[in-house]
């Protein structure tokens, strides 16, 4: 991924004292998406902070991976 800063810029970190649920510092690839249910979401452990949540939109945005009308509804959320 080094050799693809385009694709690196499109990784969130998110550290582990941010967040009581993670075990240590971890990573949003935006590069993809993954199809899930909405009852995939009753599990989740938290939320996300404003500011992890305005890196993920930046990070989309820049993404060359996700279609346009994927970006688009994700921006807007």
């Amino acid at each position: 991924m080094q050799n693809q800063p385009e694709m690196l810029a499109c990784q969130v970190s998110i550290k582990a004292t941010d967040y009581k649920y993670l075990d240590h510092n971890s990573y949003v690839d935006c590069n993809d998406l993954y199809l899930f249910e909405d009852t995939d979401l009753l599990d989740a452990k938290g939320t996300v902070n404003k500011q992890t949540k305005a890196d993920i939109k930046k990070a989309v945005a820049v993404s060359k991976t996700i279609v346009v009308r994927h970006k688009k509804l994700i921006l807007a959320s």
